[in-house]
């Protein structure tokens, strides 16, 4: 019985459910079998545990591989629908489609042209009109640079 066991052992587990029932069968151990051919209950039972053993480890690996929730984060998911319900909103969110580029305000050109008029043209440089040039479209752009060859 021991050496079944230790043969047993040494043959690779897999995970997979379908193959789970074939892993260890009598053609790949024939220790567990009587100089007749035939095998005992103990090769049997042996036979049957490597079997549900394999079966068993294969289910703990899926269900290790679904440890939390995307969703809540909670291990494992504490409200199934609510979940469902959020991932169903964010894909829904995320084809929808965003709305079209707004103008440039005035105001903002209004600030740019009112710092160059302080500080002169470094003051394009500075990081507060870099953040408000980045936000300009092209019509506001180019309302900036006429008026500044106009100064």
């Amino acid at each position: 019985m021991l050496n079944l066991l230790e043969e047993a052992a040494a043959v690779p587990i897999d995970t997979d459910f379908e193959s789970a029932a074939t892993i260890l069968d009598f053609n790949e151990c024939p220790a567990a079998l009587d100089i007749a051919g035939r095998a005992d209950w103990t090769q049997i039972i042996a036979l049957q545990a490597h079997v549900m053993i394999t079966r068993l480890m294969a289910e703990n690996r899926a269900l290790q591989e679904q440890l939390y929730c995307n969703t809540c984060g909670a291990m494992p998911c504490a409200n199934r629908a609510f979940c469902a319900t959020c991932r169903r909103a964010d894909r829904r969110s995320r084809h929808r489609q965003r709305p079209e580029r707004r103008p440039t305000p005035q105001v903002v050109v209004e600030a740019v042209l009112h710092s160059v008029r302080e500080r002169g043209t470094a003051a394009l440089c500075e990081p507060e009109n870099l953040a408000r040039l980045s936000g300009c479209d092209a019509a506001a752009i180019a309302q900036i640079d006429q008026r500044m060859a106009k100064l």
